[in-house]
């Protein structure tokens, strides 16, 4: 699927790398480049959706936490990343037309989807490793894949409080109750349905 994509959509796949590098001076031409390609956009979604779901497929048979069928494992964890990214989008884009902020919702917007479709890719390399290397090299892919994420998500929220601190001069105590309330709680809450209804 991804050389599907970037055989067929090449300039798309460019222009999503150098947005995510460029400085800030010339990411308006690349963002409107983008946006103007919805069907790149949508299969990139979704091969980041199927990508994320099997990094964290693996990562769940890894450390048996779940004794489920591989495939099903699958199916219920690509399905719950979606309901997941696709309730914050309508959260956040719900907040922008409330308070009148339509603009900095779909930049924030933007920027995570942006960063989901880099993540996406990266995670496919370490994924492989993770699936069909010897158990010592999977752990280590494993780890490297934790450390990879992290690392994607603060950058996420660093330059996305940069940009909301710009817009809507959001202090760091609502941004940080912001993260708390959408990004940290719904994935607390799911892992604790699927343990207490899968596990």
């Amino acid at each position: 699927m991804l050389g599907f994509i970037k055989n067929v959509f090449p300039k798309y796949f460019q222009n999503l790398f150098r947005l995510f590098f460029q400085t800030s001076l010339r990411q308006k031409q690349t963002k409107d480049q983008l946006e103007q390609d919805g069907q790149a956009s949508l299969l990139i979604n979704l091969f980041f959706l199927l990508s994320a779901g099997l990094f964290i497929t693996l990562m769940i048979q890894q450390y048996r936490w779940l004794d489920m069928s591989y495939w099903i494992l699958y199916a219920y964890s690509t399905a719950v990343l979606a309901i997941i990214y696709l309730g914050k989008y309508l959260f956040v884009s719900f907040a922008g037309w409330v308070f009148n902020n339509g603009q900095s919702a779909s930049s924030y917007l933007f920027l995570v989807a942006v960063v989901n479709r880099i993540m996406g890719v990266v995670l496919l390399p370490l994924t492989v490793l993770m699936a069909f290397a010897e158990a010592p090299i999977a752990v280590i892919a494993l780890t490297i894949s934790f450390g990879v994420v992290t690392l994607l998500f603060f950058y996420r929220y660093i330059v996305s409080f940069g940009l909301l601190r710009s817009e809507l001069q959001v202090n760091p105590f609502h941004f940080f109750l912001y993260l708390c309330a959408v990004e940290i709680l719904p994935m607390a809450l799911i892992y604790k349905l699927l343990v207490e209804n899968l596990g």
